[in-house]
């Protein structure tokens, strides 16, 4: 696992948040569902169905570090594998994550990975 975080611009952290995703321009119909692993750049989350390579997700996610708010994020799809029956690994990039948050993101981030270490 170091190896592959030395690969990775961003730190990541295994947490599960929980996540608001759609397809966009595909469905105005969100699903729910929780993140395996997040960084400032991009998430791991399980999903119903499979995605294509590029694809943008709109994607609402809550944070304990944006007490009371949530954020709204356009994601593109790095890659998306089945697990098994009907659920599906989704990898994703962030395509705006707002700077101010994208720091106090990174923040929350580094703090926890240092807390995991101790």
């Amino acid at each position: 696992m170091a190896e592959d975080q030395d690969k990775r611009k961003y730190l990541r952290i295994d947490a599960t948040y929980v996540v608001s995703y759609c397809a966009k321009k595909v469905s105005p119909y969100y699903n729910i569902s929780q993140t395996r692993n997040i960084s400032q750049g991009g998430a791991v989350f399980t999903t119903n169905k499979v995605f294509s390579k590029g694809m943008i997700l709109t994607m609402t996610m809550k944070f304990p570090f944006l007490i009371g708010k949530k954020i709204e994020v356009q994601a593109q799809v790095m890659d998306s594998k089945k697990l098994g029956g009907d659920i599906y690994n989704t990898r994703v990039k962030f395509l705006d994550l707002d700077p101010e948050v994208f720091k106090k993101f990174g923040e929350f981030i580094k703090q926890n990975k240092d807390a995991k270490s101790e």
